[in-house]
């Protein structure tokens, strides 16, 4: 996906997105109590992941796991983006934004290992 693509992206499916790439996996079962369940790294879980696109307490969450060349692309991606919105500086980057740069590092960093 190019920086164009993610950012036409609505709100769920880049929540989706970044959720998939941090390691939440929908899970459809047949049963009438857990009807949103999802699995994260095992546990299954009956509610969906957070709101990537508009919280940047679970942005910072996602930012944790980025490690090597993907935390620079990252952070790379997000001055970039930064410079794009005009906002005054990646501090004080919205969430959204964040989940953008998020999901083209990790894009990056996956397309890199399949290599």
């Amino acid at each position: 996906m190019t920086l164009e693509e993610v950012r036409a992206l609505g709100n769920d499916a880049l929540r989706a997105r970044v959720a998939e790439l941090c390691g939440w996996e929908k899970v459809e079962i047949e049963s009438s109590t857990w009807n949103n369940v999802w699995d994260l790294k095992g546990v299954r879980q009956n509610h969906p992941p957070p709101l990537y696109h508009c919280d940047l307490n679970a942005m910072h969450e996602a930012e944790t796991t980025l490690a090597g060349q993907a935390f620079y692309h990252y952070y790379a991606m997000l001055a970039q983006a930064c410079l794009d919105e005009r906002c005054q500086h990646m501090a004080s980057a919205p969430a959204r934004q964040r989940a953008e740069a998020f999901v083209l590092a990790m894009q990056k960093k996956k397309k890199k290992n399949e290599e």
